[in-house]
């Protein structure tokens, strides 16, 4: 149960005047503790980084999704550490815009290099040991780097 004197006192609204011009800032690459410092100066008001970093969270998609679902939904655990997923990791994150590391540029340009004058694609088979196979690239019908097992249907058993 909440005091009397926290209830008695009003919740603080956002003291943030123009929200076009925070967005713009934002959209610029300013910083928070940028934006403090102007808001001082233009309209002599003291507010806190954390009312920025705030408005920021609830009202800008700040990032893109980086899911773009290359590692398979049915991973097993007993699969979370082979090299595959850690290139499709990084394959995800660089078709979504993120900037990589020079390391990781390399190493996914050359793997997907690799299986293109192969002319193969990896496919998951989490039932195997292995987990992951590089498998012939069927012509019309694999247009990524990795094939995706076709959902079966649940078995229905037989009453009797």
């Amino acid at each position: 149960m909440r005091s009397t004197a926290a209830a008695a006192t009003p919740r603080k609204r956002c003291r943030i005047l123009d929200k076009d011009e925070v967005r713009q800032w934002f959209a610029a690459g300013r910083t928070p503790s940028w934006m403090v410092e102007e808001y001082a100066r233009r309209y002599r008001m003291t507010i806190s980084q954390g009312a920025f970093v705030t408005f920021q969270r609830r009202h800008i998609a700040t990032r893109p999704a980086l899911r773009l679902n290359l590692v398979p939904s049915t991973l097993e655990r007993k699969h979370y550490g082979k090299p595959e997923v850690a290139l499709l990791r990084i394959e995800e994150r660089r078709r979504a815009g993120v900037q990589l590391t020079p390391d990781e540029e390399v190493r996914v340009r050359a793997w997907i290099g690799r299986m293109a004058m192969a002319g193969v694609i990896v496919a998951y088979e989490p039932r195997t040991r292995a987990g992951f196979k590089y498998v012939p690239r069927r012509v019309g019908i694999d247009h990524d780097i990795i094939r995706f097992r076709s959902p079966t249907p649940a078995r229905r058993r037989r009453a009797g």
